[in-house]
């Protein structure tokens, strides 16, 4: 049995992960569900043989599968009453993250799952990735949903507030979701991963992503960590303008966040970024004045 301190530790990484594929796709599924499938078909994790191929979601590797893959006996219920141990194919991955974007495209990619697919109700949604075929136990939906009530996961769902779309989203950031910004797409890094590939991924620049994400990452550009939740600055390419008035730079999208300076008219603003946020009755841009990252309300700029 999993403790309590490798349940946090699992929705941590799941939420994180999650929240990150959610925002960046116009078909999203709740990441609470997305969590709790992940926590009951590797016991929090703890299942050493799933998580050691990484597979959060025992995924069966049918004939189209192209990946890694590996052997593991599992349990199925054909007629609603018992059980048949077999020997069952499952998708393998290089790591957690590969796994849930694999987990999202499945759901977001298969006509039997469409009813799961932009669905804010948990148990809509599981109940739609149940009946399309996903599993074949008859307490499933009531297991996950179990999940979902006892640890709160909704909280992570903000993601699909109505309106928003994989380059244009804003949202809360959740308890225990890791450092997740408040506007805008974020991306979790991974092992592997470099600026130059993440901005490849994300139709922007290695020098976009640098320049909102300096707190992050340092100094050096070409040392980043997995783990790290890197602000994406996506739907633009970098430019440079004029205030037409006084602005404020801010730390997030909104009014309400940590104010960092204050320029007069006049001051050239380069931004990385628009519309990342819709807040406080404004539109707000992710942009860099003298060297300095924050948020402006798009209003003030032409």
């Amino acid at each position: 049995m999993a403790t309590k301190t490798q349940v946090n530790n699992f929705i941590k990484q799941l939420a994180a992960l999650a929240i990150a594929e959610c925002n960046k796709r116009i078909k999203k599924v709740l990441p609470s569900i997305c969590i709790a499938q992940a926590a009951l078909e590797t016991g929090w994790g703890t299942s050493k043989l799933m998580t050691k191929a990484n597979a959060y979601f025992g995924i069966k590797a049918t004939s189209d599968w192209k990946g890694k893959v590996f052997n593991s006996k599992t349990s199925e219920c054909y007629d609603g009453k018992s059980y048949t141990n077999i020997t069952a194919c499952f998708r393998a991955y290089d790591s957690v993250a590969e796994s849930v974007s694999d987990y999202y495209d499945l759901i977001t990619g298969l006509s039997r799952y469409a009813g799961a697919i932009n669905e804010t109700n948990a148990e809509k949604c599981i109940t739609a990735i149940k009946n399309g075929g996903y599993a074949t136990s008859p307490t499933y939906i009531k297991n996950v949903m179990s999940i979902v009530n006892d640890y709160n996961l909704t909280q992570y769902d903000s993601c699909m507030k109505s309106g928003q779309s994989n380059t244009n989203s804003s949202y809360t950031t959740p308890v225990g979701a890791g450092n997740t910004p408040t506007g805008g797409t974020t991306y979790t890094v991974v092992a592997g991963d470099n600026l130059t590939k993440i901005a490849k991924r994300f139709g922007t620049t290695v020098d976009a992503i640098y320049e909102i994400n300096k707190g992050v990452i340092g100094n050096d550009k070409n040392l980043i960590k997995p783990g790290q939740v890197f602000k994406i600055p996506t739907g633009t390419r970098t430019k440079t303008i004029i205030a037409n008035s006084g602005l404020v730079l801010r730390s997030e999208a909104r009014k309400g966040s940590v104010y960092l300076a204050a320029y007069p008219k006049g001051t050239k603003v380069t931004v990385t970024s628009e519309n990342v946020a819709n807040a406080d009755g404004f539109n707000w841009d992710a942009v860099v004045v003298n060297g300095r990252s924050g948020y402006m309300a798009n209003a003030y700029l032409k």
